[in-house]
């Protein structure tokens, strides 16, 4: 079994004392979740990832699709994206809405945010690794990095971190003057981001954040020293504190996650609670793998959709719309799959090309330098797990959440509010094994972190590139969805990128240099890399290859499907309806024209609101005399 030490590996550095606001109730018995908790650990280091989709795609009788049923809309996907379209346009009691998720039911373990790593090998995931890199992912078992995504109901939200930081205004006004979207500018995208958001922490600005939305949103507070020494040391160089999803971006603060009290806000949870599921006209079908959209090629109109579920094949028709959720990854999967893609790819694969669209081309990431440390002279946690979680059932860190203090900083001159940089403090793996697993480091980066990392008074300090240069794209590995899609982030393509991350360490490594540091001791540690040997240590060039090898994927891919006027440049129109067709939306990340200076899901979050009162307004005007939805405001 792990050992505390091991454990370690996924408590993240917490920084917020929540309320006991407790999902036990009077019956619970503590012996019983204890050995939920250990159990599933064990699971996991034991869980092997497929390789492929053919599992869960066996039928008994491959050549009969069974009826699913009509549905006036039809949802595939349940991340943040999918349940908030399919709860939202649920609300019209008139509409039928059909929710398929190709997971199942998250388990009581995933609401615990800080034990999340261990979902990434569990059914859980999709269990997606980047092709071989060139640049990035040096330091990698075959030079791939790690790409985890939700198959569960609540998508990535039941797996993620759950921090939430929307990105700045500058970000989204790029999206109108870049890339002519011109209803998606920060003015246009506020109202949709406070309509998702209960902001439940003080101080807070009223005209940045929501009061009545579905996701709760809270602020870390928790291990008061380590807090003041970060915050005192970044004050010392010139950083403000700041509210990340308020006016300015630039400076440092507490994150913000999406947690109430000590549960996850998951979409499951916030947007698909029993009476949202205990609606008349929405159906949810979990376990459900759609593998094609049906298209009327005679008048590009979408369908309904394919799908395998309980060994058995299953086309649904949706009478209005066909909307895809699916994700960074498998929306331009889907889509390419069912004939719409680049032409020439499609025709490689021997697929009829429907659409000839730039489908999973513009992916994008932020990249994370994870080869720096924050050396103190205290011992951070020294708890048994049965003692943290023992402090969990009562609302106590250190299980609460993925939550640290988070530094962000614009190397930019002029006026831009755009954050660059994300710097964040987290509690290291715990071991090189645990390292390996978790981040797909090789045996000799596993040595070599663990022989570097002291782990009962180091904090790991995690450097995100919040606007990398580099594009890359997802491709199909074959015309089969047995096959899972090629994943090619391109980290460090474009060398503008290492040069960005060049002058963000220089700029943190001036911690050492603040009286504050001094006073108690601490100091920023370099990690060195054993295949950077050959270069002078901490010259440009050595620096340059210690983030090739030290670099992870931050889980925040976006751009596949990007949204714009010009189809030749994007998938989707500004209304989020895919170029040259009828009824078929894209409404999840995938749709970002670019992306942003946060993380993704409150973003999506954002997304999923803004598409779902677009559908209303366009259904309700058009073919239902207005009275088919509540007012937006609601």
């Amino acid at each position: 079994m792990h050992s505390a030490s091991f454990l370690i590996q996924t408590i993240v550095l917490v920084l917020c004392l929540c309320g006991a606001d407790s999902m036990f109730g009077q019956n619970w018995n503590f012996q019983e979740f204890y050995d939920m908790v250990t159990s599933t650990i064990i699971a996991s280091d034991a869980y092997v990832i497929p390789k492929d989709n053919s599992a869960r795609l066996q039928t008994d009788h491959p050549e009969t699709i069974h009826d699913f049923g009509t549905f006036d809309f039809i949802v595939v996907g349940s991340g943040a994206g999918g349940a908030v379209v399919a709860s939202r346009l649920s609300e019209a009691k008139n509409w039928k809405v059909l929710l398929l998720e190709a997971g199942g039911e998250p388990s009581e373990f995933l609401n615990i945010v800080a034990l999340f790593p261990y979902a990434f090998y569990s059914e859980f995931n999709w269990g997606y690794n980047t092709t071989p890199q060139a640049n990035g992912c040096q330091g990698m078992t075959n030079h791939t990095c790690f790409m985890p995504r939700g198959k569960v109901l609540g998508g990535s939200t039941g797996i993620n971190g759950m921090m939430y930081v929307r990105g700045a205004k500058e970000d989204f006004n790029r999206w109108d003057t870049d890339h002519g979207n011109t209803r998606w500018s920060f003015k246009d995208v506020l109202p949709y981001m406070k309509k998702s958001e209960n902001a439940v922490f003080e101080p807070r600005a009223a005209e940045y954040h929501g009061s009545h939305g579905p996701m709760y949103v809270n602020v870390t507070d928790g291990v008061t020293e380590l807090v003041d020494l970060v915050l005192r040391s970044f004050g010392e160089l010139g950083y403000e504190e700041v509210d990340f999803n308020g006016r300015n971006q630039v400076g440092m603060g507490k994150c913000q996650i999406a947690s109430k009290g000590n549960i996850r806000q998951s979409t499951a949870i916030t947007y698909l609670p029993p009476h949202v599921r205990e609606r008349d006209n929405f159906y949810i079908s979990i376990n459900s793998l759609v593998t094609k959209i049906r298209i009327d090629e005679s008048t590009m109109t979408a369908e309904g959709v394919e799908f395998v579920k309980n060994r058995k094949r299953y086309f649904a028709k949706a009478t209005k719309e066909v909307i895809v959720s699916g994700g960074v990854f498998n929306s331009p999967q889907l889509l390419m799959l069912s004939g719409i893609g680049p032409k020439a790819h499609l025709e490689e694969l021997g697929i009829p090309v429907i659409q000839d669209l730039p489908v999973g081309q513009n992916l994008q990431d932020h990249v994370v330098f994870t080869g720096l440390i924050l050396r103190t002279n205290n011992s951070i946690y020294n708890w048994t797990l049965e003692e943290m979680l023992q402090r969990y059932v009562q609302g106590l860190e250190p299980l609460l959440d993925f939550s640290k203090v988070q530094v962000c900083s614009n190397f930019h001159s002029g006026p831009s509010q755009r954050s660059v940089f994300e710097y964040v403090f987290n509690v290291p793996a715990g071991s090189p094994e645990a390292n390996s697993r978790f981040s797909g480091y090789n045996e000799e980066y596993t040595a070599a972190y663990g022989n570097q990392i002291n782990i009962p008074t180091d904090v790991v300090t995690y450097v995100e590139l919040f606007q990398p240069k580099s594009f890359g794209r997802v491709t199909l590995k074959s015309n089969s969805p047995e096959d899972l899609p090629l994943i090619d982030p391109n980290f460090f393509g474009d060398e503008a990128d290492l040069e960005a991350f060049y002058e963000a360490l220089q700029e943190l490594i001036q911690l050492n240099n603040t009286e504050t540091f001094k006073q108690t001791g601490s100091t920023l540690v370099i990690l060195d890399s054993p295949g950077c040997a050959q270069y002078t240590k901490y010259s440009k060039d050595w620096w340059y290859c210690d983030f090739k090898h030290y670099s992870i994927s931050g889980f925040h891919a976006t751009s596949t499907n990007k949204m714009g006027p010009d189809r030749s440049q994007y998938v989707v129109n500004q209304e989020l309806l895919v170029h040259g067709m009828k009824n078929l939306r894209v409404i999840d990340a995938s749709v970002f024209p670019s992306i942003v200076s946060g993380h993704t899901m409150a973003t999506t979050l954002m997304v999923g609101e803004k598409g779902a009162h677009i559908i209303k307004t366009q259904h309700c005007n058009h073919h239902s005399k207005g009275h088919c939805y509540r007012s937006f405001y609601t």
